[in-house]
C-alpha cells in the first residue's frame, strides 16, 4: 500500500504479477482454481474463479490493492479486479479466496496500462 501510494503520486501505477514460473506455487493455485461463474459488465466477461490453495492470503492482498493489478501466466494476461470493481460485478462482496478476473489480449493490456481502457 505504501509504494502504491508513492508512486500513484504523479504517475498512473499498475502491478504485473507473473505466475509462470513453473515451480511458483502461486501460478499452481491460478490454474487449478478453475472458473465458478461467468458475468458480463460493460462489455467485457469476467470470470469468478477460486484461489486453489489453502491461503487464501496472496489473493486477498491483491485484491485490496488500489492500483490496477494484472496476472501473466503462460503468455496470457489476466486483469484483477479490485474490491469495489467486484462488488459491481458479483453484487456483494466476494467470499475469501474467490476472486473475479478478465482474461486481455496484449493490444487490451497495452491499452489498459496506458490509460486507454
Amino acid at each position: 500500500m505504501a509504494r502504491e501510494t508513492f508512486y500513484s503520486r504523479a504517475h498512473r501505477m499498475f502491478w504485473l504479477v507473473h505466475l509462470h514460473d513453473e515451480s511458483a506455487f502461486h501460478g499452481y493455485s491460478f490454474r487449478l482454481g478453475g472458473s465458478d461463474q461467468q458475468i458480463d459488465h460493460m462489455g467485457r466477461r469476467y470470470h469468478v474463479r477460486l484461489w486453489a490453495s489453502r491461503s487464501s492470503q496472496f489473493i486477498e492482498k491483491w485484491k485490496r490493492s488500489n492500483a490496477n493489478v494484472f496476472f501473466d501466466i503462460d503468455g496470457h494476461v489476466f486483469y484483477l479486479a479490485n474490491a469495489s470493481l467486484s462488488m459491481q460485478i458479483y453484487g456483494k462482496a466476494l467470499p475469501k479466496g474467490r476472486f473475479i478476473v478478465s482474461h486481455l489480449s496484449t493490444e487490451e493490456f497495452v491499452q489498459a496500462v496506458n490509460g486507454q481502457g
